[in-house]
């Protein structure tokens, strides 16, 4: 695939905006400008060759045409989205949530731009074999449970960072299966303050600590019961999926974080009582490490359908992205998406009875 030599102009050069800058100049982009009021940013973009201006009202409209980058505070997205329509630009990539007020991006019309979000999951080769086989079989969901547990999170709440790429997932699944996204809602809020709220206390946790966790059950196109678990735990972190069809006689199971304890792993599970000792122990979010991954798939006579991370094509999902967005795409989700995930959050925010953690 060839690449034009695009003009990249990236709004924010914190950790996630340098990384894209790297993958947008390794697949061919030019980075042009970089956009951030921090002065020290200036001795990291000399790489680049590129101009650092503290403000896009500073930077020059003729740099403005081809692709925008947007890696700032989530709360400035939609400022920066707006201003991109207003400048013409060609192609926009956005980093998760598109904005944590919905209401914000009802007026905007997102006809003249190619607007991409960062659900960067969807790439990952698990995600993708499991939907693969799910698009060449006759499965309709019956529910789903993900589990996400992290070793710490001391800032943003957990759910804006993280939850978002399980709504991400079950979109791409409900694509494939031809269902209704807007079908689905929210049914109920559990424990979600401790949950996106907890920071790590390092002597607080022994051995045997169990996770500070929440519950978010929600309610699928079909009725099916879509529910998001997880917390915090010092020692095990980790995240999998599992999606079960209808007559509960094939699961899928994903695990998709790669670390030392872990490899990404995706299995196949058949048969009612399999598939139901499945959901128990994936509600219980016993599966911590690459030994009860084992097991786990030992005890439900699993199939493994994937097993490790192989990038594509031998680019890192980042440069993935960037390469197709770099060639006209929309990747690996469009902005109404991205979108339509941000109200389901901002519901979730809602069925809260405490105070806004945004």
């Amino acid at each position: 695939m060839e690449y034009k030599n695009r003009s990249v102009v990236i709004i924010g050069f914190g950790g996630m905006g340098s990384s894209w800058a790297e993958s947008f100049s390794t697949q061919g982009g030019e980075i042009s400008a970089i956009v951030d009021p921090d002065p020290s940013a200036e001795e990291s973009v000399s790489q680049y060759n590129a101009s650092l201006y503290s403000s896009l009202e500073s930077m020059p409209t003729k740099l403005s045409e081809e692709v925008w980058c947007i890696a700032t505070p989530s709360e400035s997205h939609i400022e920066y989205l707006r201003e991109a329509i207003k400048r013409g630009v060609n192609d926009v990539l956005v980093e998760k949530p598109v904005t944590t007020a919905p209401m914000e991006a009802k007026d905007l019309d997102f006809s003249s731009v190619r607007g991409s979000v960062d659900f960067i999951e969807l790439e990952h080769p698990v995600v993708k074999t499991i939907l693969k086989h799910i698009s060449e079989s006759d499965f309709e969901l019956g529910g789903a449970v993900h589990w996400r547990g992290k070793t710490s999170r001391k800032i943003r709440p957990y759910i804006l960072d993280d939850m978002v790429h399980d709504i991400s997932e079950i979109f791409a699944l409900y694509n494939f299966l031809e269902y209704e996204k807007s079908g689905i809602s929210v049914a109920d809020v559990k424990n979600v303050t401790d949950w996106s709220e907890t920071e790590r206390v390092d002597d607080s946790f022994s051995e045997g600590a169990h996770d500070v966790s929440g519950t978010v059950l929600l309610e699928g196109f079909n009725n099916e019961s879509i529910c998001f678990k997880g917390g915090f735990n010092q020692r095990n972190e980790r995240r999998y999926f599992l999606w079960v069809d209808e007559n509960y006689e094939t699961a899928y199971f994903g695990s998709t974080i790669r670390r030392d304890h872990l490899t990404p792993t995706a299995c196949k599970i058949t048969g009612w009582k399999n598939v139901c000792n499945s959901i128990e122990t994936c509600l219980k979010g016993d599966i911590r490490n690459d030994i009860e991954i084992s097991d786990f798939i030992e005890s439900v006579d699993g199939k493994v359908i994937q097993s490790g991370s192989t990038a594509n094509d031998g680019l890192s999902r980042m440069e993935l992205i960037a390469s197709n967005i770099l060639s006209g795409e929309k990747s690996p989700a469009d902005i109404k998406l991205g979108l339509l995930a941000d109200e389901l959050i901002y519901e979730i925010y809602q069925q809260q009875n405490t105070v806004d953690p945004y």
